[in-house]
């Protein structure tokens, strides 16, 4: 247990057990699925596995207060005894290696609401603890009751990453796919190793495309879980009787687990790639295609780093490949550190803070870069057609620094605002060796580029639902009800055996929404600016070349001496 579990601490005094065995444990398994009733996909699918390694079982002896008395009824002449039972649980070690031929995961929206219904099902087949403290989360269920190491060889992991809240709609879906994948999980560490392929899986043209291919990928997740004592020390954990609660917990809530709850997560990403052989080709280096047209409130600090030996981009102007840029480089490393502030939502509601992230730092290195325009020698329908390459940008080093900086107030009578302690920039940008060229060719590709992305940024703006906010009916404060009359032209005595003859029912129509649109707000903006137009001959341009006198004079105005709040940016290029 010891070597298994080398990062708990041990208690000073020995401990001793109720329950204490070890078992070397060989299982296989040819077929195993966790299917839902009516989804097509299974929701877990794991073939050819097999596991082998040690497993301990250890249950901790109970204090006294974590005992608790169970009345038992054995009938008379015997009447009713009492024993204690122990509330402490069984936890696991284990030392496991594992060999499977394919693992599949499929998880999305569709896929939440059943598996929370699921894990409230369970909750009412596993009897809950008779502790009075706040049950713990399931990540804090498994620090408690799992220690050890598992290894694990997969020849294809899958997560199939739903887009759709259809879960008959197998085709708008994100595939991640890791082959030949070596996997190590130990304690607040996971450990990937393999050949990382990220597929985009829709009904089009653009299906089976292939966004992101790192070959050679060391992936390493750490996470530091923050806590009011040691993470890692299980052993002092333990419940408490209800009966058997302590005095200091009569004027506030008992809580067994406060040490050893978590507080928040920080956690640690690394990203590595490395060439499988010094004579390795493009073959052999992360590449990226992209087209015109295609981390949880518990976290408080993430940290990020990624280096790739060598890297590709491709970018298209879309499926036909007529135009696009490729970007190679030889050395790419990135780090950052992300903090994330829960800040309260006070407007007389009960609401979930709103969750803030902020970059504390960010580093990022390019080395050796260059940049290249295609463009298909003729236009056709061939998606393998001859592409030229034009040579546009180099770059032998490019450097970016970023580091919040803290703020402090001017002490000015004539201003309030805000400034930096120093003279220290936001952002730090270093280029060096700048080199291009800017020839016809380039300046016809660059220009179709620039063009097809504005027309791409529009289309998703009309396609939006922020473009239907323009045209709004007006509110009502009550629901428009069809009124009824009836107007009858003989007036008779009530309980006369006359009846009425000719009864004429009027109806009150309803306006259609055209009707509301037209005589609406859209309808009033229609009028000013048609009565506006002979008047008013300014109008808002993207050209800011001329300005007007009054919007200068206000500038003026508004003019200080000590204008530099902070220096943003410093950029050098030797």
């Amino acid at each position: 247990m010891t070597e298994i579990d080398s990062e708990s601490p041990w208690p000073e005094e020995a401990l001793e057990f109720t329950t204490l065995w070890c078992r070397f444990i060989s299982a296989n398994c040819k077929e195993w699925k966790f299917q839902l009733r009516d989804f097509p996909q299974p929701w877990l699918d794991i073939g050819e596995l097999h596991l082998w390694g040690k497993l301990v079982g250890a249950e901790q002896e109970a204090t006294k207060r974590a005992k608790r008395g169970v009345i038992i009824q054995l009938g008379e002449p015997y009447g009713e005894v009492t024993i204690e039972r122990s509330m402490t649980s069984l936890k696991y070690y284990h030392d496991f290696n594992c060999e499977v031929e394919h693992l599949s995961y499929a998880f999305g929206p569709c896929w939440e609401p059943v598996i929370s219904q699921c894990n409230l099902a369970f909750n009412n087949i596993v009897s809950s603890s008779k502790d009075p403290s706040p049950p713990l989360p399931f990540w804090d269920k498994i620090r408690l009751i799992y220690h050890g190491r598992l290894t694990t060889c997969i020849r294809q992991l899958t997560f199939l990453l739903h887009a759709s809240l259809d879960p008959y709609n197998t085709t708008e879906e994100m595939e991640v796919t890791w082959n030949d994948v070596i996997m190590d999980w130990t304690n607040a560490k996971f450990i990937f190793k393999g050949n990382l392929e990220i597929y985009v899986r829709t009904a089009s043209k653009y299906d089976d495309c292939r966004m992101l291919y790192l070959p050679n990928l060391k992936l390493t997740m750490k996470l530091k879980w923050i806590c009011l004592g040691d993470p890692n020390d299980h052993h002092s954990v333990m419940p408490c009787a209800p009966d058997k609660l302590p005095e200091y917990s009569s004027n506030q809530e008992h809580d067994s687990f406060r040490a050893f709850r978590s507080q928040n997560l920080n956690l640690t990403l690394a990203l590595e790639t490395k060439p499988s052989s010094p004579s390795a080709g493009t073959s052999d280096c992360p590449v990226a295609l992209l087209y015109n047209s295609t981390l949880s409130r518990h976290y408080k600090r993430v940290y990020l780093s990624l280096a790739l030996h060598r890297f590709q981009v491709h970018y298209w102007m879309s499926f036909s490949m007529q135009r696009g840029l490729e970007l190679v480089g030889q050395k790419f490393t990135f780090s950052s550190e992300y903090l994330l502030t829960l800040i309260p939502v006070e407007d007389g509601l009960l609401h979930r803070p709103r969750a803030v992230w902020s970059i504390t730092y960010m580093n990022c290195e390019l080395n050796d870069a260059e940049m290249w325009l295609k463009s298909a020698l003729q236009v056709t329908l061939n998606l393998h057609q001859p592409v030229e390459k034009c040579y546009f940008l180099s770059v032998a080093k490019v450097s970016y620094g970023r580091e919040t900086t803290m703020l402090g107030a001017i002490s000015n009578f004539n201003t309030s605002r805000v400034v930096h302690k120093d003279d220290t920039p936001t952002h730090r940008l270093v280029v060096l060796l700048l080199k291009g060229a800017w020839t016809p060719t380039n300046r016809d590709i660059i220009f179709a580029l620039y063009d097809s992305f504005r027309k791409t940024q529009q289309l998703k703006k009309n396609l939006s639902t922020a473009s239907l906010k323009a045209f709004r009916c007006p509110e009502s404060s009550s629901t428009p009800i069809k009124v009824r009359s009836r107007s009858i032209e003989n007036q008779v005595a009530p309980g006369s055996p006359i009846q009425p003859s000719n009864p004429t029912i009027v109806v009150q129509e309803t306006p259609s929404p055209v009707t509301k649109l037209q005589s609406g707000h859209a309808a009033s903006m229609l009028q000013q600016l048609i009565a506006e137009a002979e008047h008013k001959s300014v109008v808002f341009s993207d050209d800011l070349s001329v300005q007007m006198k009054e919007q200068h004079l206000q500038g003026l105005a508004a003019c200080q001496e000590d204008d530099v709040v902070h220096k943003n940016w410093l950029s050098n290029n030797p």
